[in-house]
Order: structure tokens, then C-alpha cells, then sequence
């Protein structure tokens, strides 16, 4: 018999952690500083897009899609420069003149599909 016990602990875990990240992009809306450095090269707006495209393509999709998921959209990064190339590639797909917004809603889409696909699943 399946169960979900370890699931539901993950699960948890989760939610705890984007409750956090809700309570930070709140401090960051409220002080308007979406485009304060995070890193050398990245402001807080692209980490909401950042997070959003790894969510959506490094988990809710192959989770979704098993052993389904097509071969050729499999990613092997073998070195921060592919790293680096591949974040770069999804960073060419935004949007042009995304709004905060609309980053936000985003990101919050991406949490739930990837709830909703664990929700699926059994330990």
C-alpha cells in the first residue's frame, strides 16, 4: 500500500519555505527594491523569473510527464558554464517588460502546478 507520508513531510516543507519567500518579495514590493542586486549579475525581479522557469522546467514538467518526458528536453549541466548558458537561454524568453506583478503571479503558478503534480504522486 502506498502512502504519502513522506510526501506530505516534503510538502511541508515546501509550502513552509514559500511562505517565507511570499513574506520577503512582500518586504521587497512594499520597499520597492525589485531591482536591488542579487548577485553579480541579477536583480530580485530575476530571481522571480528565475525561480518560475525552474520550477515550471526543472520539476513540475518532468515530474508530470515521468517517464514520458521527451529525451531531447533532458538537461545535463556539466559545468556552471552550462549552468550559465542554459540560464541565459530562458532569460531570452522573458517577456519584454514583464511586470513585478505579473512576475509575482508567475511564480505563485509555478508553486501550485508543482503542488498540484506532487499532490499525484505516493511515496
Amino acid at each position: 500500500m502506498s502512502t504519502r507520508t513522506e510526501l506530505d513531510a516534503l510538502m511541508t516543507q515546501i509550502a513552509e519555505m514559500w511562505g517565507h519567500q511570499d513574506a520577503l518579495f512582500e518586504i521587497i514590493s512594499e520597499t520597492n527594491q525589485w531591482d536591488h542586486k542579487h548577485g553579480p549579475d541579477w536583480t530580485f525581479d530575476d530571481l522571480l523569473y528565475h525561480l518560475t522557469f525552474c520550477n515550471r522546467d526543472l520539476a513540475s514538467r518532468p515530474m508530470k510527464l515521468g517517464r514520458d518526458f521527451p529525451d531531447e528536453e533532458r538537461i545535463t549541466f556539466a559545468s556552471m558554464t552550462d549552468l550559465n548558458d542554459w540560464n541565459a537561454v530562458k532569460f531570452s524568453e522573458r517577456p519584454s517588460g514583464m511586470a513585478i506583478d505579473e512576475s509575482l503571479a508567475a511564480l505563485r503558478a509555478s508553486f501550485l502546478s508543482l503542488a498540484g503534480v506532487m499532490s499525484l504522486l505516493t511515496n
